[in-house]
């Protein structure tokens, strides 16, 4: 199977250049540790980026498969009105996983809108500066059902193995995001418990309890990670071996990160 790299990504502006200036001791810790992974993502060579976020999601029941020629990354969002960045998209491979999810009834649905969603455009400012000819194919998740995010990983999984690319995957989001006052959704009280047991879940490569976490539960601290990782779960499901390295874990501004790479075989 060609997948030549996989890692989970905070998906935070507050790790861009642009935004240095709002760093505190945690972020210099993670943007160190993202220096590591881009150096790992570039000696990989991939062909094909998936880019794996709920903000790519467009309906809440189905995965959406961003078919786009010619995306761009733009960071009007975060107060940049006039950087933008092109890259290749990977429309071929969008309809191929639209033609699989028919025979599998994976609810998919193709978005050809141009701008990249806010949080694979982190990812590819973060760690596609030296890759930029390498093509992108953002997957928004459901946003309601774990199984169709289950299904969607095995279906790239199938994809992955009868495919001549390299690919490298990518899922982009935050743990909690309710660690303190301050926090963008305010305070919980057992954030720090739910970072560590996700945490826990990730490095012994628990499918089967990360599939387990209920929507609810995941959305009361505000975890965009969540279904990211349920993606990954039906991607890792059946295979040898896979183990999560976690290269970075830090709390800032209120929001749990964690940074790390997967290998699956």
């Amino acid at each position: 199977m060609p997948l030549v790299f996989a890692g989970i990504v905070p998906s935070t502006p507050l790790l861009l250049a642009e935004l240095s200036e709002k760093r505190d001791d945690s972020l210099e810790a993670l943007s160190t540790a993202m220096t590591t992974m881009e150096q790992e993502l570039y000696l990989a060579k991939p062909d094909v980026c998936i880019l794996l976020s709920e903000s790519a999601a467009t309906i809440g029941d189905t995965c959406t498969v961003h078919t786009h020629p010619d995306p761009v990354a733009s960071l009007i969002h975060f107060g940049n009105f006039s950087k933008q960045t092109p890259w290749q998209g990977a429309p071929d491979i969008a309809a191929q996983l639209l033609h699989a999810s028919y025979d599998q009834h994976i609810p998919v649905k193709l978005e050809s809108t141009q701008i990249l969603d806010d949080e694979s455009t982190v990812i590819l400012e973060l760690l596609g500066i030296h890759i930029p000819h390498i093509k992108v194919l953002p997957i928004g998740s459901s946003l309601r059902s774990i199984d169709t995010n289950v299904a969607i990983g095995r279906l790239l999984k199938d994809w992955i193995s009868s495919s001549n690319k390299r690919i490298a995957i990518l899922a982009a989001g935050t743990l909690s995001a309710t660690h303190t006052k301050d926090a963008p959704f305010g305070m919980m009280p057992q954030s720090d418990t739910f970072d560590h047991d996700i945490r826990h879940m990730l490095q012994t490569c628990n499918t089967t309890a990360i599939q387990s976490i209920t929507y609810p539960n995941a959305q009361a601290y505000h975890m965009s990670l969540y279904t990211p990782l349920l993606m990954l779960t039906g991607m890792c499901q059946e295979m040898d071996t896979a183990s999560y390295t976690e290269l970075a874990y830090a709390v800032s501004h209120g929001i749990g990160f964690t940074l790390g790479t997967l290998s699956v075989t």
